[in-house]
């Protein structure tokens, strides 16, 4: 696990995730540390001002706690091991990039230099290669994910279809949004009559 995705490490910008100056939750997730932080409304703060309203910018403001749901394939473990294999990733990261910085000789900018750095900055060189499709452990999992939203666009096309030819009961797949017609769930706790048209393509 230890070329899993974490602010700055990866990137070389910092030594340890721990170490990134913006938002993380790695303190939260090793530590227990609460999340929290202060959302401002800038909406509100625009209608304010369209009114001419004189409103104290303190009214805007809302404190949120954040609440992290563990990873589903750890969901079983206790909290004090699901921390402890958190820091197990941590620390396979920090020594990856203590292991390219060995090999390559480029050292991270550090936590002063990004903040110094200004938010409206362009990468010199930007990439412009596309997007990939989709992001994937292998190629095998990369086609068939692949397979699967092409059978996926095709059930939903063949029932668009009937749809427009008048058939009521066209059956969408699940986990699509019927043109004007209810959300399609996939829920098994719920009665056929309430959980919405089912399809399964195979």
């Amino acid at each position: 696990m230890g070329n899993a995705k974490f602010d700055g490490a990866k990137e070389n910008l910092v030594t340890s995730p721990r170490r990134w100056p913006g938002l993380h939750c790695i303190d939260a997730l090793i530590d227990g540390k609460p999340l929290e932080g202060i959302w401002y409304d800038r909406s509100a703060e625009y209608e304010a001002d369209r009114r001419n309203k004189d409103v104290d910018p303190r009214a805007f403001l809302a404190e949120y706690a954040l609440e992290l749901e563990p990873l589903p394939c750890w969901r079983h473990l206790p909290a004090e091991e699901y921390r402890q294999r958190i820091a197990e990733m941590v620390h396979d990261i920090e020594v990856e990039t203590a292991r390219r910085i060995f090999l390559t000789g480029k050292v991270p900018r550090g936590p002063e230099a990004i903040r110094r750095q200004s938010p409206l900055d362009q990468a010199v060189k930007p990439k412009k290669s596309p997007a990939p499709f989709c992001h994937a452990i292998s190629k095998e999992a990369r086609n068939q994910l692949r397979e699967a939203y092409r059978l996926f666009v095709e059930a939903y096309r063949q029932a668009s279809a009937q749809l427009r030819a008048g058939n009521r009961n066209a059956r969408f797949p699940e986990g699509c949004f019927p043109p004007a017609l209810p959300f399609v769930r996939n829920d098994a706790r719920l009665p056929a009559s309430r959980a919405g048209p089912r399809c399964v393509s195979g």
